[in-house]
């Protein structure tokens, strides 16, 4: 969200603050009194008045000066039943009051009306000057990589140009915009303008550093593909200057079993209204250790994905994203060398997502649907003998829908609860990759993970922060999960749907800004299907 600083007027210039969600705006007028200036209007056009304060005079009618938004009609229209009967300086003053809130409820925050010097008497038009808050210039300040234009060309795109008028809420859907591009982050300030009327823009920007990383170690991981992983992640932000990222992921097992994973993604903005375009590929192996060594079980996978993004900035607390795409996915299985499955899966997937900040906390709502393109674009064919749940007759003929609800509500000064609802609902049956899966740090405590899957199915958890010492960087964490999933058409001998549930206790420390240390104790809640209890730990470093 926008930073606004308040500056201290120029010498010899009026001031008119107007706040507005946290955004002060001035606004430079040395010449013009303001309405509820009783200094600024008498009988003779000079000096304070004094009794003809409470005088009434029958105005010939009204002129309307600096207008541009609206007409002369229709500002009129407001006042007009006062007009028609004699009018004192108070009840002036209640006139140009009326007007500038007819502006300020359609958005225009820094518009002011204002009653100049003139003669007070009957049978003359009386003179409002308003004042629309018309943008002067823009002031850049703080980018070395990023380019002024990129910047100008947002702001405009929002509906800031230079000389017309423009809203509080103009600026931060610009500055919003610019926020959501990688490596800057923006702040603007207000200021009165060389011109009469007019307020400039000066906007900071803070860019960061080009590459950014993590180093993390886990046991997250399964116990036959490997519970402890090493996962290095790198980030190049801004690499061109246009807002863009690179991201490089990586995921080695290590201990028993055997597992690898890369990733590669690039997004770059492709116009200044909020448009993305998105590449990513992944590629990665597990194969099966422990008990299951000696059959040589193997998994190789590998994906790719195209898309574009918009941004649509309600507000600057409240920002929709919609997106489409055009993913693939090939996840070949074998046991003792030979291929036992082969899922070829091509899918266009149409996506909204809603980030919306509150006083009291965010909301973050995302949905889905999945469309799976059949053999086209070297799917697999329909009823594929080497399908993962061919006995459920599973390919790349499917439908399915997913979403993700996210609440984080403070309390108090301390008390943070995160509640959540994820899952999917699939219409057909689904190939082991499109399923959904419960069980593991990520989804249900105490439970192996991926304990269960199906063709739909959901998580619910609850998790509360407690901030010790009176801060966040050390943490006490409470956490409870519910897992369920449905199967279709079950194999002879599976059940349709299985839930599990399980409840957790951790501490999460960040004794330096680089480093996160955490630790999670998870026990099953009602059936088991591993353990009796789970030990989970975390250590991440960034740079």
């Amino acid at each position: 969200m926008p930073f606004i600083h308040l500056l201290a007027p120029k010498p010899g210039v009026m001031a008119l603050f107007c706040c507005s969600v946290g955004v002060a705006c001035l606004l430079g007028d040395p010449s013009y009194a303001l309405a509820d200036d009783k200094s600024a209007l008498n009988g003779d056009g000079r000096g304070a008045p004094s009794q003809e304060t409470t005088l009434a005079v029958q105005f010939s009618g009204v002129e309307l000066i600096g207008n541009s938004l609206y007409s002369d009609q229709r500002l009129t229209r407001l006042i007009a039943s006062d007009m028609a009967k004699p009018l004192t300086f108070t009840d002036v003053q209640a006139l140009a009051a009326r007007i500038e809130r007819y502006y300020r409820k359609n958005g225009y925050d820094l518009a002011r009306v204002i009653v100049p010097e003139q003669a007070f008497r009957e049978g003359k038009a009386l003179e409002l000057i308003i004042l629309e808050g018309r943008l002067g210039t823009i002031e850049i300040r703080g980018n070395t990589r990023y380019p002024d234009r990129y910047i100008i060309d947002t702001l405009e795109t929002s509906g800031l140009e230079r000389e017309r008028a423009f809203s509080l809420g103009d600026v931060e859907r610009g500055l919003a915009l610019i926020n959501r591009r990688s490596g800057i982050e923006v702040s603007s300030t207000l200021r009165p303008g060389e011109v009469q009327g007019a307020t400039d823009l000066v906007v900071d920007v803070d860019e960061q550093p080009r590459i950014t990383g993590a180093l993390e170690a886990n046991n997250y991981g399964s116990e036959n593909s490997g519970e402890y992983r090493l996962v290095p992640a790198l980030s190049l932000l801004n690499a061109t200057g246009h807002g863009d990222q690179l991201d490089i992921l990586g995921m080695k097992s290590l201990g028993d079993g055997d597992a690898y994973f890369g990733y590669l993604g690039y997004e770059t903005p492709i116009n200044a209204g909020g448009t993305k375009a998105h590449v990513y590929g992944f590629s990665g192996n597990v194969a099966i250790g422990q008990d299951f060594r000696v059959l040589e079980i193997e998994g190789d996978s590998e994906g790719w994905g195209v898309g574009l993004s918009h941004d649509v900035v309600v507000s600057s607390r409240s920002i929709v994203n919609v997106g489409a795409w055009l993913e693939g996915q090939d996840l070949e299985q074998s046991m003792l060398g030979i291929t036992t499955s082969k899922d070829r899966v091509r899918k266009v997937r149409l996506g909204i997502s809603i980030d919306s900040t509150d006083l009291q906390g965010r909301t973050l709502l995302s949905l889905d649907v999945h469309q799976g393109l059949g053999d086209r674009l070297g799917g697999m064919d329909d009823n594929a003998l080497l399908s993962s749940r061919s006995y459920a007759r599973a390919d790349n003929d499917f439908t399915k829908l997913t979403f993700d609800l996210a609440r984080l509500q403070r309390l108090n000064d301390r008390w943070l609860v995160v509640p959540r609802l994820y899952g999917q609902y699939a219409f057909d049956s689904l190939v082991a990759g499109e399923q959904w899966a419960v069980g593991g740090f990520h989804s249900v405590l105490g439970h192996p993970a991926s304990a269960f899957s199906g063709d739909s199915g959901y998580t619910a958890s609850l998790e509360g922060r407690y901030s010790l010492l009176g801060e966040d960087h050390y943490q006490l964490i409470v956490r409870a999960d519910h897992g369920r999933v449905f199967v279709r058409q079950p194999y002879l001998g599976q059940a349709d749907d299985r839930d599990i549930s399980g409840a957790g206790l951790g501490l999460r420390a960040q004794p330096w800004e680089s480093l996160e240390l955490r630790v999670d104790y998870g026990v099953p809640i009602g059936s088991e299907t591993g353990d009796d209890a789970y030990w989970y730990g975390q250590a991440s470093y960034r740079f």
